[in-house]
């Protein structure tokens, strides 16, 4: 599973949701197979044809919701030989500049949650690869190029103390709570 693109290793997304992972793999080209899980992260693997014609070998996986459960899939699916793993999913917002439906892509992380600091010190910066960020950033260009989407980069703040939500997500209107 873990040997592919010619040794560089399957290129992992991580979505929070099963349902989501599986979403994931229906846009695979070929070759999709599934990997069952007894814990509920069943993973998806197969092949992906770029329109440039490269073949890229790509899996997805759950990690669940929160730092904690991502801190667990991507330390064993490291120690299992992945290579390249990539976070996706929904997020809030602390930036009065994005809105909802925006595309950020992170470069790094401010770490501000539990799991990271048995790793290295909470000073040590958290950052992409620059060459997978590069990617994203371009491929997100290309998927977008027609449509008015805002596509952002930037630092995220990581952390596991419970959601924060502006005023503008349908939660906080709901609750009428928000930082803004």
């Amino acid at each position: 599973y873990w040997l592919c693109n010619n040794g560089r290793g399957r290129f992992w997304i991580l979505p929070g949701s099963c349902d989501r992972a599986k979403q994931i793999s229906d846009n695979y080209s070929r070759d999709v197979a599934v990997i069952p899980s007894p814990r509920g992260h069943d993973g998806y693997i197969g092949k992906y044809d770029a329109p440039d014609g490269t073949v890229v070998d790509i899996g997805v996986i759950s990690t669940g919701m929160g730092a904690p459960s991502v801190d667990i899939i991507a330390t064993e699916m490291i120690k299992l030989g992945a290579k390249a793993l990539v976070r996706v999913g929904t997020a809030g917002a602390m930036q009065k500049t994005l809105g909802i439906g925006d595309i950020v892509i992170a470069t790094g992380a401010v770490r501000d949650e539990g799991a990271p600091r048995h790793y290295m010190p909470p000073e040590f910066p958290a950052l992409g690869s620059a060459a997978v960020v590069t990617a994203m950033c371009s491929a997100a260009q290309l998927q977008l190029e027609d449509e008015d989407e805002n596509i952002q980069g930037g630092a995220q703040w990581i952390y596991d103390a419970g959601p924060v939500h502006t005023k503008d997500s349908p939660m906080a209107r709901e609750f009428n709570s928000g930082p803004y």
